[in-house]
């Protein structure tokens, strides 16, 4: 008997109607949404879905995730959900279109 592997299926249809019905009910409180991709790792499909559903960006606290979104073709905004490190400042400046800072120093090495 052949071993089979764990496998996961994606929905990406329901996934943009729960991210539509979620937006839609934020919207009312003056709230924008952002699709976080960090849980899929950055699955561009996935991605595309949560926009479609009407998320005004993208979110992921791995650099390399949101440099492979850049690379499938997102244009999007992108924001880096954690502090960067010091080594990681040139690239998140170019990929991420924000991202947290704690030290205003951090700033000036964006």
């Amino acid at each position: 008997m052949a071993m089979r592997y764990p496998e996961i299926c994606i929905n990406t249809a329901v996934i943009s109607k729960n991210t539509e019905t979620v937006v839609k009910l934020c919207a009312d409180k003056g709230i924008h949404v952002w699709g976080v991709t960090k849980g899929v790792s950055a699955h561009p499909a996935v991605a595309s879905a949560m926009l479609e559903g009407g998320c005004q960006g993208l979110a992921d606290s791995r650099v390399d995730n949101i440099r492979k979104l850049r690379l499938f073709g997102f244009r999007n905004p992108m924001m880096l959900l954690r502090i960067p490190m010091p080594g990681e400042m040139d690239e998140v400046a170019e990929t991420a279109d924000c991202c947290l800072v704690s030290m205003p120093g951090s700033v000036l090495m964006l």
